[in-house]
């Protein structure tokens, strides 16, 4: 007879994703290179939903203290990028707490800078977008990390995309 059949661990090998990147969650297994951390253990953490996007769900007792951390991201030294995603709360009332960061491992205490800390999220579906420089060459992981107060309703976060703006020493576009 045949056994049941199983998915093996799916592990990355090389110098991580060149730009442009982009992640949609269009299915759960657009997680599987992703890292979800459950820092206070409460079981609540992020996940994919059939609506395409990811979520954090709420916890009536606790505050949140969860990380979703990107794959590894190759980028250079001195280079402009701009990471442009979406990132609400489920409702206008309940606001939620997501800070988006930065590091060179997909352990929390790596991701020492903060591109955007957002304390108060609301339903505003606008996409965001932050600028930053790449302090040296390396394989780099975004993280969400959510940090509401307990007792929320649902955090999400879609449509992820990290672009080149300019290389070392040469000027970005041009605005007003």
């Amino acid at each position: 007879g045949e056994g049941d059949a199983n998915t093996s661990e799916v592990v990355i090998i090389g110098e991580g994703y060149s730009m442009p990147y982009s992640e949609t969650f269009e299915t759960a297994a657009s997680l599987d290179l992703w890292r979800i951390i459950d820092v206070n253990g409460d079981n609540k953490k992020w996940a994919w939903s059939y609506s395409k996007y990811v979520q954090y769900a709420w916890n009536t007792t606790q505050s949140a203290d969860d990380w979703l951390i990107s794959p590894p991201l190759r980028l250079y030294e001195g280079y402009t990028y701009e990471i442009k995603y979406k990132a609400w709360s489920s409702t206008a009332t309940n606001k939620e707490s997501l800070k988006v960061t930065l590091g060179l491992s997909q352990n929390p205490d790596d991701h020492t800078i903060i591109l955007e800390d957002y304390p108060e999220l609301t339903n505003n579906q606008e996409p965001r977008a932050n600028i930053f420089v790449a302090p040296s060459d390396g394989k780099y992981h975004l993280g969400f990390y959510a940090y509401s107060q307990k007792n929320k309703v649902y955090l999400r976060v879609d449509n992820i995309e990290v672009t080149v703006l300019s290389a070392a020493g040469v000027p970005g576009p041009v605005s007003d």
